[in-house]
């Protein structure tokens, strides 16, 4: 499980690369994605999957991201198909569905976290005093604290400060991104549930609330389509809410920025009779983009968009219906062991946590080789732990202590390999 040490290493390399080498992605991410494939696949492929559930559904996910690979592979018919395809495609149809298996293993989770907090917030710092932008950015880079929130109920003062420190930067250090704001919002909601972990009062709120969170977005979609109501243009009920973002720019936080590029894939999906299976890896859509007045959105966007910045619309243009189905089969599942099978707090908060995150895909977490993109993932594995949901909230805390303080480190060292 060594090896595990390098993912968090290897996912940071092109944020810390286009920090320097803007808009070089290509090529950086073959060089950090393919190496990691060939340490981790064949080491997923030996695993004993004796202690991890779900497995029918990560399999599921798997063989379809592998047909969505594959189509992507032969339609591509142009430069920009061909290094998409070689980068972002492979790395979210081959590598990332491989992660919930590694990431759905305690000594696994244990190296993730720990090589974050050694290296991880070091190299995100670079980024920071950089400020690039974009999903290679400071609070991109730095998400994996919203898990970190999670843990704080069974760190002491002094960790506990720090990530709440590190939260507090995050969250401000570009209050453009609504996203993150909410991100760290939720995280730290659900964390105080803690307080009220032995309630069942709590606990039958949390499972409501699961239920209200995953059935969300076809509620949003079925009035969306039916235009009874846009969940995307709360700014035409409640006005402009505008700030000055760190380079002087303004920007309204409830400004509708996603219901033009739900109607561009909806529109090309009934173009091209493709509702059922979506587009394939390669697919694009025309994109209103191209009206914009800038002038390089002409130029990016010549041959059409090869995805959007909300997870559940980038697999309906990749894989349709039966893509979006998968996908949050995915997050339901995960969600349901969490918050239903554990026998810890953290597992139960983690299982909300996911379940947040089938609404959140709705909106943003765009798929990429990325941290962030890395962390949508792993809160589903440690769902899928069965070793994991069994420990008590006493050995939790000792676990998760042992990965900020070494004299904690002898439960872990107790745990079968």
């Amino acid at each position: 499980m060594k090896i595990t040490k390098y993912i968090i290493l290897f996912f940071l390399v092109p944020a810390l690369f286009v920090a320097f080498v803007p808009g070089r992605i290509v090529l950086i991410t073959v060089l950090s994605c393919y190496p990691l494939i060939m340490l981790i696949v064949p080491s997923i492929l030996k695993m004993d999957k004796k202690d991890i559930d779900g497995r029918h559904y990560i399999n599921l996910y798997i063989f379809y991201s592998l047909i969505i690979l594959f189509r992507a592979v032969i339609d591509a018919d142009s430069p920009q198909d061909i290094s998409t395809m070689v980068s972002t495609g492979v790395s979210t149809f081959l590598f990332l569905p491989f992660i919930i298996y590694y990431t759905a293993n305690t000594r696994t989770i244990y190296y993730l976290f720990s090589t974050f907090i050694k290296y991880g917030l070091i190299l995100s710092l670079i980024i920071l005093l950089k400020g690039e932008i974009g999903n290679m950015d400071f609070a991109h880079t730095v998400s994996p604290v919203y898990l970190l929130i999670l843990f704080i109920p069974y760190l002491n003062k002094k960790w506990s400060t720090f990530i709440i420190l590190l939260a507090i930067v995050s969250f401000f250090s570009d209050l453009s991104i609504r996203s993150n704001m909410i991100n760290i919002l939720l995280a730290f909601s659900i964390a105080f549930t803690f307080k009220f972990h032995k309630s069942i009062l709590m606990y039958s709120s949390i499972k409501l609330l699961r239920t209200i969170l995953i059935l969300a977005p076809v509620v949003f979609v079925v009035l969306g389509v039916t235009e009874v109501f846009n969940i995307f243009s709360l700014g035409d009920i409640y006005g402009e809410y505008v700030i000055e973002t760190a380079d002087g720019e303004t920007q309204d936080l409830i400004v509708d920025s996603r219901t033009a590029i739900y109607r561009d894939v909806i529109v090309q999906l009934q173009k091209d009779e493709s509702f059922l299976f979506g587009l394939g890896g390669s697919g694009t859509t025309e994109t209103s983009l191209t009206d914009s007045a800038d002038p390089n959105f002409a130029d990016i966007y010549k041959e059409g968009r090869r995805g959007t910045e909300s997870g559940m619309l980038n697999y309906a243009q990749w894989g349709g219906f039966v893509g979006v189905v998968i996908y949050f089969l995915l997050f339901i599942k995960a969600s349901y062991f969490g918050v239903y099978k554990s026998n810890n707090w953290l597992c139960v908060m983690i299982g909300l946590w996911v379940a947040f995150k089938v609404l959140f895909s709705f909106i943003e977490d765009r798929l990429g080789f990325n941290i962030h993109t890395l962390f949508i993932f792993v809160p589903m594995g440690m769902c899928f732990n069965r070793q994991l949901r069994a420990m008590n909230d006493n050995q939790i805390k000792v676990l998760i202590r042992g990965i900020f303080e070494k004299k904690y480190i002898k439960v872990f060292i107790t745990l079968p390999k």
